[in-house]
């Protein structure tokens, strides 16, 4: 498979598109009113269902990775 690469356009245009992921993590961050630490306690409960332990799975993932971009973005 060939690996499709692109050029910046410029600076400017690579430095806001970061800011613009970086505040749409930030913004997707806010839809939870829980932390990624309380998603880990949840998985601790034997009740759940099989599409309730995936459901909370999908948003624990979906936490650490806007939250590790937050974190390492300008």
């Amino acid at each position: 498979m060939k690996k499709l690469t692109f050029p910046a356009l410029s600076k400017e245009s690579e430095q806001k598109a970061l800011e613009l992921l970086k505040r749409t993590c930030e913004d997707q961050l806010k839809q939870y009113p829980e932390g990624y630490e309380s998603d880990m306690k949840a998985l601790q409960n034997p009740a759940l269902t099989y599409n309730q332990r995936n459901c909370i799975v999908f948003r624990a993932s979906e936490k650490k990775v806007c939250s590790f971009a937050v974190g390492h973005m300008v």
